[in-house]
C-alpha cells in the first residue's frame, strides 16, 4: 500500500510486507551466499532506458566524490590506521578507470544495513530510495561490505563476471563507502564506523 503527502505527513509513504531477518552488519551472510549476491546484482544490472533517473551520489563517476572523500581520508589518516598505501592506490585506480558499460539500473545503496540475512542466507535487499541508472560498480562495492571471507569475495567477483575496469571501479567505490561510513560514524554511530572499517580492512587484505 502506498500513499501521497497529506496534511500532517509531507512525504510519499508505503506499507510493505514484513520480512524476517537481521541486518548483515549484525548477522553476516554465509560465505556460500557470495554467488547469490552476484546473481542478484547481475539480474538487476540491466540496460536502463534513456529517461531513467541519474544520481549525483550513486552510480556516478567517482570523480564527483573526489573532494569529499579525500578530505575524509585525510582526517582518517591522521587519527586511524585505516588508510593504507593499498587503500590509497585502490582509490586512485578507481578514479582513473574508464566506465566501460552503458547506463545500467543500479540499486544505489547496497550496504550491510540494507541487506537482511536469515539463517545465514540472504533474505532481502531493502531501501530502494536511491535506485537510478549509472555505473553498477557502486553496487559491486557491497562485496567488500558483506563478506568476511576472501574466498567468498573472489567467488562473488568471478560469479558476476566483471571486466578489469569494472572491478577496479568497484574497489574504488568500496574505498568511498568505507571512508564515508568510518569517518562519519566514528564519533556517534559505532555500527556505521565498524561497517566502514570492515570494508576497508577486507579490501586492504585483498590487495596485499
Amino acid at each position: 500500500r502506498t500513499g501521497q503527502p497529506q496534511d500532517g505527513y509531507p512525504y510519499v509513504w508505503s506499507v510493505l510486507r514484513w520480512i524476517e531477518g537481521e541486518t548483515a552488519d549484525l548477522t553476516p551472510p554465509d560465505a556460500s551466499e557470495a554467488p547469490v549476491l552476484a546473481d542478484f546484482l547481475k539480474a538487476l544490472h540491466r540496460l536502463a532506458p534513456d529517461d531513467a533517473p541519474s544520481s549525483d551520489v550513486r552510480g556516478c563517476p567517482l570523480s564527483k566524490k573526489l573532494e569529499d572523500i579525500e578530505r575524509r581520508m585525510a582526517l582518517l589518516a591522521e587519527e586511524t590506521h585505516a588508510i593504507t598505501p593499498e587503500i590509497r592506490q585502490a582509490w586512485g585506480a578507481g578514479l582513473a578507470a574508464p566506465i566501460d558499460l552503458p547506463r545500467l539500473w543500479v540499486a544505489g545503496d547496497v550496504h550491510a544495513r540494507n541487506v537482511l540475512v536469515r539463517n545465514g542466507k540472504l533474505a532481502a535487499f531493502i531501501d530502494w530510495g536511491d535506485i537510478c541508472a549509472g555505473d553498477p560498480a557502486s553496487d559491486l562495492a557491497s562485496i567488500w561490505g558483506l563478506f568476511e571471507s576472501a574466498d567468498a569475495r573472489r567467488a562473488a567477483i568471478d560469479a558476476y563476471g566483471m571486466s578489469e575496469a569494472t572491478l577496479t571501479r568497484a574497489r574504488g567505490w568500496a574505498v568511498m563507502y568505507g571512508v564515508l561510513l568510518l569517518e562519519t560514524g566514528r564519533h556517534d554511530h559505532p555500527r556505521h564506523a565498524k561497517m566502514g572499517a570492515d570494508t576497508l580492512r577486507r579490501l586492504n587484505a585483498d590487495l596485499t
